[in-house]
């Protein structure tokens, strides 16, 4: 019998567990786009072309090679005998020698130097000994090409007179013309020894060092020219290569403003000056750099491919997009501008133009790893995880040390709910590269995934380590703590989250989990309260702040929140059944009675629902309600049909 006594108390309520954790899979890091996939990397752009700048040789030519000049010497003439003048005297070995030497000087600076190589050499008959001869013969060799017999010229000039600058500085570019770096550099050192405010001396030995990649060396070379001739744009161009190379950035940039503001028709210079400035993420002067350099040489496919990187890095992808199919119109064949033109397409959201973008850059170039890493990524975000995993597969193939697609690979597997090749994936991902985050992350959001709780805390840990930024990782670390019951370092680590991404939502909804969870329940419903400002429209969040509202106590809260809840989901026999519950406790029995009824409709064998409803007629003294509800619970659950009982005996 259904007793119809008026309590004063409400007998406590099945409560539904309601919060739920939404599965955080790594956001995707990549400026821009409109991908909904979050476990990827995308492969940046073919590098941004950093031109190398015309050395002194290259624009001197061999002609560079300093020919010593002397006087003319008398030279007997034919003449008749005047017995009244002086007769010039009989010209000695030295003369012809001098005068040898002058027609080969001659010859030289006309451009025959067949003529005055045999000039030479005959000057060299009567004075083997004149180091200026030895030198100026070597000019001609080099002018020739016969570098070899150039620098044997020069270095007899050295061994007759050791402290010849200019010797030394011949001997050097006889050398750097076949490449031997070394002792061009050991050549240059000497001129610039013996004469020591020579500017000339010191760029040819900055070329030098730059050939070999004795970057600090070249930069020191470098800068001693631009001080001994402030206006050589030249070397100000080849100083902010050489600091490019030094990851000097802004030195770099500097020296190129500088070369460009001497000589406002360098190409290489404005261009290098774009890709210093693309390098410092200073991307819209960047752009107008490489637009200078497009006016001087229009149609460059270079410098166009560059600009479209910098209109894509500015995510200024309409423009970037303009510029690559204007560089694919002039050269259909340069793979790399097809490529960076299908990045473009996808961080722009057209996946199925990027797709169609990589296939022609890996028609042109079959072997292109990054083209089939990306192709399998815009594939990705597509559903398309198959024919993505082929792609990386092969991305992989072609470039067994790529890292990103060993990375996307494990997240496509993910997709496709291949847990143990996702794994693997991603530990190779991580082999390659050990303090990559995004890999990590992955990882352990796998090891979650087959509830391996504790692995995938340490895991976390290292993505954290290695990016101590990375707000998801944070946040999925969080959830690990939670799956654990540690709910206190949950909490910690949603904070985290948040305080590197003040906007994330759901950090905020699963926070409001953790501190109720944890007891803390007026931190609950402000962390609940942030989650439904950021998602109004979201049920969980709705629910969760109904839940903290709950147990603390505060029942017109619960109740608002979980009719927003209802307003979102009203097909949800949980969240009429949680409204209720809210009712109950807020003393509104009518109002209660109604969100039960309508659990029970809508979910017929809601054990739960149909208890809460009995109690319900109990307290509203409905003895025929509540026998209702208890011949329905005997058949559906016995535990809550004999709790009921009790209940009523009371």
């Amino acid at each position: 019998m259904v007793s119809t006594l008026n309590r004063p108390a409400v007998a406590l309520l099945t409560v539904s567990l309601f919060w739920q954790w939404s599965i955080a899979l790594p956001l995707q890091d990549i400026a821009g786009g409109a991908s909904a996939f979050q476990g990827q990397d995308i492969m940046g752009g073919a590098a941004v072309i950093f031109k190398r700048p015309q050395r002194v040789r290259d624009v001197s030519g061999r002609s560079m090679a300093i020919v010593k000049k002397s006087k003319p010497v008398q030279v007997a003439a034919n003449n008749p005998p005047d017995h009244g003048k002086p007769r010039p005297r009989a010209l000695s070995d030295a003369d012809k020698a001098e005068a040898f030497k002058n027609q080969g000087n001659t010859y030289y600076g006309l451009g025959d130097y067949p003529k005055a190589i045999e000039a030479y050499l005959n000057a060299l008959k009567f004075a083997p000994n004149d180091p200026d001869t030895h030198n100026n013969l070597g000019a001609a060799y080099l002018s020739l090409a016969r570098n070899s017999e150039a620098s044997e010229s020069f270095k007899k000039a050295i061994a007759l007179k050791p402290q010849d600058a200019e010797a030394y500085f011949n001997l050097g570019v006889a050398a750097a013309a076949q490449e031997k770096f070394d002792e061009a550099i050991e050549a240059f050192k000497q001129a610039t020894k013996f004469k020591a405010d020579w500017a000339d001396a010191y760029n040819v030995l900055g070329d030098s060092y730059l050939s070999t990649g004795r970057y600090e060396e070249a930069a020191r070379a470098y800068s001693e020219t631009v001080r001994l001739q402030p206006d050589n744009a030249g070397a100000y161009s080849n100083l902010g290569f050489v600091y490019d190379k030094l990851g000097r950035a802004e030195d770099s940039i500097a020296a190129l403003k500088k070369a460009v503001q001497l000589k406002p028709g360098d190409v290489v210079a404005y261009n290098n000056l774009g890709a210093s400035l693309y390098k410092a993420r200073r991307y819209d002067e960047a752009i107008e750099a490489f637009k200078e350099a497009l006016k001087l040489k229009p149609g460059d496919p270079e410098i166009e491919n560059n600009l479209g990187e910098a209109y894509s890095a500015a995510e200024r992808y309409p423009e970037a997009i303009q510029t690559f199919r204007s560089s694919i119109k002039a050269k259909p064949d340069l793979a790399d501008v097809h490529y960076n033109l299908g990045n473009a397409y996808y961080l722009s959201g057209k996946a199925e133009e990027a797709i169609a973008s990589y296939r022609e850059a890996l028609r042109l170039r079959p072997d292109y790893a990054e083209a089939h890493t990306n192709m399998g990524t815009a594939l990705t975000s597509l559903a398309k995880y198959e024919e993505a995993v082929s792609e990386f597969k092969q991305a992989t193939n072609r470039q067994p040390d790529n890292a990103v697609a060993f990375n996307d690979l494990g997240y496509a597997y993910y997709r496709l709910d291949k847990i143990a090749e996702s794994i693997a994936a991603y530990k190779e991902a991580v082999r390659l590269k050990p303090n990559y985050a995004k890999a990590l992350n992955g990882l352990g959001d796998d090891y979650q995934r087959e509830k391996r709780f504790t692995e995938a805390v340490e895991i976390f840990k290292q993505a954290i380590a290695a990016r101590p930024d990375y707000a998801n990782a944070h946040y999925n670390l969080g959830r690990a703590y939670f799956d654990l019951q540690r709910y206190n370092e949950a909490i910690d680590e949603l904070k985290w989250a948040l305080r590197i991404k003040p906007d994330f939502a759901v950090a905020y909804k699963n926070l409001t989990a953790a501190y109720y969870m944890a007891g803390r329940f007026d931190e609950a419903i402000d962390a609940g309260r942030h989650a439904v400002t950021l998602l109004p429209q979201d049920y969980e969040a709705q629910k969760n702040l109904g839940k903290a509202y709950f147990l603390a106590g505060k029942f017109a809260g619960a109740i608002d929140a979980y009719k927003m809840a209802v307003s979102i989901k009203p097909t949800d026999a949980e969240a009429h059944n949680n409204l209720g519950q809210a009712h109950v406790k807020a003393a509104g029995y009518q109002d209660a009675l109604k969100d039960f009824k309508e659990a029970v409709r809508l979910k017929p064998d809601y054990a739960q629902a149909h208890y809460n409803l009995g109690v319900t007629y109990v307290l509203l003294r409905d003895a025929k309600g509540a026998r209702e509800e208890l011949a329905i619970l005997k058949t559906l659950d016995a535990k809550l049909y004999e709790q009921l009982m009790r209940f009523d005996k009371k």
